[in-house]
């Protein structure tokens, strides 16, 4: 599920939205001392909205345009704050990949399936080969029932992930 656009977020979730390396973002918080995150302990940061803000600021100055970091530390000191976050304003309220991945866990484990992909896919090997010569082998009526639970199981879990599919879509239109 998606974090709220005014959640905290850790190093880890601001470096995937970013598409920078953990170790960048501490290299940057040491040498611009107008990032500081929320610090719980030694080894973990929290990151406010404004903080991603100002860090996508920093990141356009950086690696969009090419600015040394003295060169965004003089334009802060210039410009301000205010100024650097706004230069890459991002939208927080689209869900970012491991959100998505985390919809897709969810479905999974809501039909009870620990792998969605060999699920479907030794389901659909196993339904193929039995009605391959038009028959299914067994003719016990407690194999069809069984092949047509996991069928209707399949169907769910495809329109499921159909709907987040058309989420993700729209979601990028959106920007």
């Amino acid at each position: 599920m998606s974090k709220s656009s005014k959640a905290f977020r850790t190093i880890g979730e601001v470096a995937e939205i970013l598409h920078v390396e953990q170790h960048i973002l501490r290299y940057w918080e040491d040498q611009i001392e107008e990032i500081k995150p929320i610090k719980r302990n030694a080894k973990s940061r929290l990151y406010r909205p404004a903080d991603l803000q100002l860090l996508s600021g920093i990141n356009k100055l950086i690696n969009v345009d090419g600015h040394s970091v003295r060169a965004v530390q003089k334009v802060i000191k210039e410009k301000g704050k205010a100024f650097v976050s706004e230069l890459n304003p991002i939208n927080l309220d689209i869900p970012t990949p491991s959100a998505n991945i985390e919809s897709v866990t969810a479905i999974a484990q809501k039909y009870k399936i620990s792998n969605v992909a060999s699920f479907t896919s030794d389901r659909t090997e196993n339904i193929t080969n039995k009605t391959s010569n038009g028959k299914l082998p067994d003719n016990n009526p407690k194999t069809l029932i069984s092949e047509s639970k996991r069928i209707e199981q399949l169907k769910g879990v495809y329109s499921e992930l159909e709907d987040l599919m058309l989420r993700m879509q729209s979601a990028v239109r959106a920007l």
